[in-house]
């Protein structure tokens, strides 16, 4: 992985917005831009004669995100703050779930709203996780915004999480990093670095 031919590059310029971050899905690598994704696939190219990957013809998605670090995968998708193109520009679009080109929008009117209220929003960060084996959450922070909001994928409601703070103040949750490992929900206090197992109870 240290040595890649000169002909083993490409450049992602099915329109000219900065690239965000990349998700691989399906077999495909989305490359998700400030305005706009493309969906790419294995191509079969051998690194030694060009690039292995190709664009998918006409896979140019008007949107993309400000916030990179909002996108995760779940349930054979990913969801992600979007924003969609309009001209030159962009305006915020609300969360999005993609599992093919078409995507579905998952917040509601009072969801966008809060968000559109926050001081910033490319700050925001994500994560996804199975309950159970019953219910699949989408968990957003807005670290600057002090907020989290919480989708369930299987009942399609929005709800909130928050955490109490000495002296007398109640914020967003203390989650500031998840990784499931040895069948534990793991996060990463925000306030001390102490890791605990998030659980129903």
């Amino acid at each position: 992985g240290a040595n890649w031919g000169a002909l083993a590059f490409s450049p992602i310029q099915g329109t000219s917005d900065p690239l965000q971050t990349v998700v691989a899905l399906h077999e495909q690598l989305w490359h998700i831009k400030l305005l706009s994704s493309e969906i790419w696939y294995d191509a079969g190219t051998p690194t030694t004669t060009g690039y292995p990957f190709a664009r998918i013809p006409g896979a140019v998605i008007d949107y993309g995100t400000e916030a990179p670090y909002s996108v995760a995968k779940c349930e054979n998708s990913f969801i992600m703050m979007a924003n969609q193109r309009v001209g030159e520009g962009s305006e915020f679009a609300g969360i999005m779930q993609f599992a093919g080109v078409s995507p579905n929008k998952i917040s509601t009117p009072a969801i966008d709203y809060q968000i559109s209220q926050m001081p910033v929003r490319n700050d925001a960060f994500a994560f996804a996780y199975k309950l159970n084996a019953a219910h699949t959450f989408y968990v957003i922070t807005f670290p600057t915004g002090d907020r989290t909001f919480v989708y369930d994928l299987q009942s399609g409601m929005w709800h909130e999480w928050s955490s109490y703070r000495v002296p007398y103040e109640i914020g967003r949750h203390i989650a500031n990093c998840y990784v499931y490992f040895n069948g534990m929900h793991l996060i990463g206090d925000n306030t001390n670095g102490k890791i605990y197992q998030l659980s129903d109870t």
